[in-house]
């Protein structure tokens, strides 16, 4: 099994100068700069002269670089999934402006993607005349003009194929594609920064380790925060049925945003402002009606649960950036006459005013602000389904 290790500082300034994006969207007019990075299916097989004239051109808010430089959807011959992604934005958030920074790099590995590279190591996928992508990607980065502003909003990460010919790579993909997700949150200093998979998909008799692969994005999805998969298994291709064809490859770029707005949007609940990862469990009466409320009251997203076999309790975990909530109806609880909930649960967030927006818009009555001068706290209390109190506090 072949590995990749990270590389120990690699915090290149035009990355670590970029201000952390918790709440992403709607929040000020700052660019949001998301990076396309893969293969051959994120370089992209579109005919630039089928683009249907209504996407031939960028969206107004959205600005494209590849390779460093800047482009149009009509520059080149052919097209990635850039072009879906762009116009897919633009539609959803027309007031928000939209750097897209793409470098990718037909038939490589993640071996060649490596953050700390070795041409050794990346030989083993016949990869090693590629050089070093991922400094590649960065050095190219910094030949983008990014205003002081600029948030750094995700990745878009389209590759696995060539993992997927070779035993040591598909083997190791999901270890490698965790080692590199973790070198682009390191060195932009976002521990969940938004990374969407594409799944990967070509013929499986030419490429053997393909279940291997599918497999680690799918492992990387479920298990680590802030990983969506998007899937391609139906997008129509090209005669060699491996590239997307021009309606595939748009598809596969709505899907992309897609995937990332419903990641960006759950980071503007108010959780995607709390200043460290915080947890509570609730026993309650009707685990569909608190979970609802939780969601309403605090945009928290389920995460999945579990039900008995006899229905005698049953769990449900909702999370957000900075929050996992595990509601819980537990019938021996209740028939040992064991209270329901807790007296009082509360946690911190950097943005109590837009809390505050939040209940008041779901609740049509604004909470009551108390200050409590000896720690310069600034909080709420609002009520669950059962009557529990839920405090939200802000700390200068």
């Amino acid at each position: 099994m072949v590995k990749f290790s990270v590389i120990p500082q690699l915090l290149l300034l035009c990355l670590a100068s970029l201000p952390i994006a918790g709440r992403t969207l709607g929040q000020s007019q700052s660019p949001i700069v998301v990076l396309l990075a893969g293969q051959s299916n994120m370089v992209g097989y579109g005919l630039t002269g089928e683009l249907p004239p209504d996407v031939a051109s960028l969206p107004p808010n959205v600005k494209l670089y590849v390779d460093g430089a800047p482009a149009t959807p009509n520059d080149r011959e052919r097209f990635g999934p850039e072009v879906g992604f762009a116009h897919a934005l633009g539609a959803a958030e027309p007031q928000q402006p939209f750097i897209l920074v793409k470098f990718a790099v037909g038939g490589t590995s993640l071996l060649a993607w490596a953050p700390e590279w070795t041409s050794e190591q990346a030989e083993i996928t016949n990869n090693a005349g590629a050089g070093p992508l991922y400094k590649r990607f960065h050095d190219y980065l910094a030949d983008v003009p990014l205003s002081s502003d600029a948030r750094f909003g995700g990745v878009l990460w389209m590759q696995g194929e060539r993992d997927a010919r070779f035993p040591q790579a598909g083997s190791a993909y999901f270890e490698n594609l965790y080692t590199l997700i973790e070198a682009f949150r390191r060195d932009v200093q976002q521990p969940e920064l938004p990374f969407i998979l594409g799944r990967v998909n070509p013929p499986a008799d030419r490429f053997l380790l393909l279940d291997a692969v599918r497999r680690a994005q799918e492992v990387a999805a479920r298990a680590l925060p802030g990983v969506r998969l998007v899937d391609t298994d139906d997008l129509t291709k090209r005669d060699d049925d491996i590239h997307y064809d021009t309606g595939g490859i748009l598809e596969l770029g709505r899907r992309f945003a897609d995937a990332y707005l419903t990641e960006a949007r759950a980071r503007e609940s108010i959780v995607g402002a709390t200043k460290s990862p915080q947890y509570f469990a609730v026993l309650v009466s009707d685990v569909g009606a608190s979970a609802a409320w939780y969601e309403q009251m605090f945009g928290l997203r389920s995460a999945g649960g579990a039900t008995a076999e006899d229905g005698s309790w049953r769990i449900e975990n909702l999370v957000g950036s900075g929050l996992h909530v595990e509601i819980i109806r537990d019938a021996q609880a209740e028939s040992a006459n064991r209270d329901i909930g807790f007296f009082k649960v509360g946690f911190d967030v950097s943005d109590l005013d837009a809390v505050v927006a939040r209940v008041t818009a779901a609740t049509g009555q604004a909470p009551d602000i108390t200050h409590f001068e000896p720690l310069n706290q600034r909080l709420i209390q609002v009520r669950d389904p059962d009557g529990n109190v839920i405090q939200v506090s802000e700390r200068n």
